[in-house]
């Protein structure tokens, strides 16, 4: 699929005669689908060239979140191969297991939703045998428009690889088709989430992460972003708002055009969202009246993961012990959180870290409340599970 843009990229595919049988333009946004045009025999010519014209085939709506970031998809048809008049939209909304899959598809109907499509898949993201468990045909939903699966990515019809933005991935035997960025020493180049899919999650292709922390932050921004747009959704229907600013097929709900509310005023409402983590969070205008409206303030609840004094399992590389300021990995010594420790880097890379072997791995309990987020320039190292342990030594 060669890039032709700043957030476009084009595929052809041909026949044997070397025709053109499908022209698809892509609107991307990071590893995010937002808009997929197709060219049509416009000309009448019974094939498709350079010279015809666009048509949309679908568009997407996305949150910020990590796992599960697909909300809902648009998907239009013609009556005509020749024309792109007269089209007929259905919107689908998606729904999640706890790895990120694509579990259910809903469809828009008659002001409500009504289920659509189940789908069962194994952990590497191959479909199971429908029949046996009354859930829906891939194939079926493709033919819809619905060719999201595994951690919500799209499988290719044509190849039946999974696109991760880094890589490309076979499901059929659990692993991606081109080289990974750690040594060889360090993980296997093609492994599919250290063959671990159930407890380890690959959002773009580069690294397995833990699922709990990615499941976690998710969650978080969903709840948030939520907030926020059910709070815009609230001032706007009371005329206190930009209607644009809640346009159902907007990029991105909690950032993007949501985040202009300068247009709120007068007197604030608020909406309030729970996120299926359990992570509420309120939205509300500005209130010209003085009483502050809160915008996508995360509010935790009572949630047994969130109890400060239970022990939590971490692992360090390196010198024995752990002391106050120790950077540490959410989990046991396993290779994955090796990995993503960034221990195995040689000290002549330059960027700051300490070579330690994998042997000096060793786990630790600690209580909740002594692990604090990364913070200042360092805060992306949250994306790879790591910690800052802030407590009395340990041996």
């Amino acid at each position: 699929m060669p890039v032709v843009g700043a957030g476009r990229t084009e595929r052809i595919e041909y026949n044997s005669s070397n025709a053109i049988t499908s022209w698809v333009r892509y609107e991307i946004d990071g590893l995010q689908v937002l808009r997929v045009d197709e060219k049509y025999d416009s000309n009448s010519s019974s094939t498709i060239t350079s010279a015809d014209g666009w048509r949309i085939r679908d568009r997407r709506t996305h949150s910020p979140a990590l796992l599960g970031g697909l909300l809902f998809k648009e998907v239009f048809t013609y009556p005509s191969a020749t024309s792109s008049a007269n089209a007929e939209s259905k919107v689908y909304y998606y729904g999640y297991d706890k790895q990120g899959n694509v579990s259910v598809v809903t469809e828009e109907y008659c002001g409500g939703t009504a289920e659509k499509f189940i789908f069962t898949q194994d952990a590497f993201g191959n479909e199971l045998e429908h029949g046996v468990f009354e859930r829906s045909s891939w194939s079926d939903a493709a033919e819809a428009g619905i060719t999201e699966h595994q951690t919500g990515k799209d499988l290719d019809q044509f190849t039946g690889l999974y696109y991760f933005g880094a890589r490309w991935y076979d499901p059929a035997v659990g692993r991606f088709i081109s080289r990974g960025v750690l040594p060889p020493d360090v993980e296997s180049p093609y492994l599919y989430c250290q063959n671990n899919p159930v407890n380890l999650g690959d959002i773009d292709g580069y690294l397995p992460r833990d699922l709990e922390i990615l499941q976690n932050v998710s969650n978080s921004i969903n709840g948030l972003a939520s907030g926020i747009t059910f709070g815009l959704y609230d001032t706007t229907r009371f005329g206190l708002a930009d209607p644009s600013l809640v346009e159902k097929n907007t990029r991105c709900y909690g950032y993007g055009y949501y985040s202009g509310m300068g247009a709120t005023a007068g007197v604030a409402t608020s909406g309030l969202a729970l996120s299926y983590g359990g992570v509420m969070a309120a939205g509300g205008g500005a209130a010209g009246l003085g009483a502050g409206g809160i915008v996508g303030t995360g509010i935790p609840t009572a949630l047994p993961f969130l109890d400060p004094n239970r022990l939590v399992l971490v692992s360090r590389w390196g010198r024995p012990g752990l002391r106050s300021q120790d950077f540490v990995m959410k989990g046991g010594v396993n290779l994955s959180n090796y990995a993503r420790s960034f221990k195995w880097e040689p000290c002549w890379w330059g960027r700051g870290n300490q070579f330690a072997a994998f042997s000096t791995g060793k786990p630790h309990l600690v209580p909740r409340s002594t692990l604090h987020f990364p913070h200042g320039w360092e805060k992306f190292k949250l994306i790879f599970g790591q910690r800052i342990y802030i407590g009395p030594p340990k041996p």
